[in-house]
């Protein structure tokens, strides 16, 4: 994925997710205060920031390659990436998760 693309997509996907976290929070929760949102909001920027890394793929690929998995890119590299891509998306979401109910 090109950089303008990355960022279009991680930009979205970062406001979409933050909206729906922080509405669900004020549906639950009985209303979000300044500080929450902030820290969600701080939270799922970063979220958004990594996001972006992961999409452009070559810091997965890269990644990939000091962990010795070359030869499983290089046998199939549309599976491989597809399968890096999300399991780095669940572990970095998977902390966000975590950092924004530590708040609860």
């Amino acid at each position: 994925m090109g950089r303008w693309n990355a960022f279009k997509h991680a930009a979205s996907y970062t406001v979409a997710l933050t909206g729906v976290v922080l509405g669900v929070w004020a549906v639950v929760g009985g209303g979000v205060d300044a500080q929450t949102a902030s820290v969600v909001t701080a939270v799922l920027g970063l979220n958004g920031v990594t996001h972006y890394i992961i999409d452009r793929r070559w810091t997965l690929e890269r990644f990939a390659r000091m962990m010795r998995k070359g030869a499983w890119i290089d046998r199939d590299r549309a599976s491989a990436m597809m399968h890096l891509d999300q399991a780095a998306h669940l572990v970095i979401l998977g902390g966000a998760a975590l950092a924004i109910a530590a708040l609860a």
